[in-house]
């Protein structure tokens, strides 16, 4: 019984043994596994951030563009009412020293008249 107790003994150390050197082993696959999963996954998500960022470069160049437009038809717009007002302005400007220019003129036109006939108006006396 003994001689039975002492080999069971030493299959159950024989199997330990053998137990530890499997789980060591399965540990080792589990990690290289693991690493090859986690290379993988690294892969995928830098090829999912590269499409990721093209799409919203791409959209983020769409709004840009779409932005400027309407910038720009905002700023024609503007521009033609500010050469309106200007334009106005310089219409209103020309117009008020061009009928200065005119008293002045018919002034002097009066004043000379005046001498002219003043001076015809001399002769005539004489």
């Amino acid at each position: 019984m003994e001689e039975v107790m002492e080999e069971v003994m030493e299959v159950m150390e024989v199997m330990e043994e053998v137990m530890e050197e499997v789980m060591e082993e399965v540990m080792e696959e589990v990690m290289e596994v693991m690493e090859e999963v986690m290379e993988v996954m690294e892969e995928v998500m830098e090829e999912v951030m590269e499409e990721v960022m093209e799409e919203v470069m791409e959209e983020v160049m769409e709004v840009m563009e779409e932005v400027m437009e309407e910038v720009m038809e905002v700023m024609e717009e503007v521009m033609e009412e500010v050469m309106e007002e200007v334009m106005e302005e310089v219409m209103e400007e020309v117009m008020e020293v061009m009928e200065e220019v005119m008293e002045e003129v018919m002034e002097e036109v009066m004043e000379e008249d005046r001498s002219v006939t003043a001076s015809n108006t001399a002769h005539v006396r004489l």
